[in-house]
């Protein structure tokens, strides 16, 4: 269903067509596992081992190479359950969430706003991180998380709160299909494709 994908995703390959797999997967085990902040403790020790030091983390190849880990053993777990279809579709009508982690200001300002969805350190909860992806201007790395619909205004309104900018929504064109920025801290609004 997935392949391994020990580098990040560059921004120039990234379409709906490639993250629908990661996205179906993420969508099911979260809704398998019900939890509240989506920090299941079964991919914790995963998760620690992809961003150690939190918004500290430099990007490496060890940090792609825990995360394709990570997505792996989610991937395993919900194949061993019996709760992933392989004909599970999921399309990308809402948007996905984009941090670029390393800009973090960790001060703790968007997680009463999503009830510790978001942490102090600025990082969403691990069971729906989708991938992680090379920005469009070569700046750096960005983890592509999705949001559950009961969440997303509590996370727009994080966007807007958070000081250091290191959030935005990430959507894709109409027409095109190439990825779109909707603006570093800014809030939701839907951009008109021609």
């Amino acid at each position: 269903m997935i392949e391994t994908h020990p580098m990040p995703i560059e921004w120039e390959e990234l379409t709906p067509t490639l993250l629908r797999p990661y996205i179906t997967i993420v969508q099911v085990y979260c809704k398998a596992n019900c939890h509240p902040t989506f920090r299941s403790e079964r991919l914790a020790e995963l998760s620690r081992c992809v961003l150690p030091n939190l918004c500290h983390t430099q990007y490496s190849s060890e940090v792609a190479l825990a995360f394709d880990q990570f997505n792996h053993k989610r991937l395993e777990l919900l194949l061993e359950s019996g709760l992933l279809s392989y004909d599970s579709g999921v399309s990308i009508e809402v948007p996905l969430l984009l941090v670029n982690w390393r800009d973090s200001l960790f001060d703790g300002a968007c997680s009463p706003l999503t009830h510790d969805y978001i942490d102090n350190n600025c990082i969403p909860g691990w069971d729906t991180w989708v991938c992680l992806i090379t920005l469009e201007d070569n700046s750096g790395h960005a983890l592509v998380c999705w949001i559950s619909p009961e969440l997303f205004q509590a996370v727009d309104d994080a966007i807007l709160v958070d000081a250091a900018k290191c959030m935005s929504w990430l959507t894709f064109d109409q027409h095109s299909k190439k990825p779109l920025i909707l603006g570093w801290g800014k809030r939701w609004e839907p951009l008109v494709h021609h």
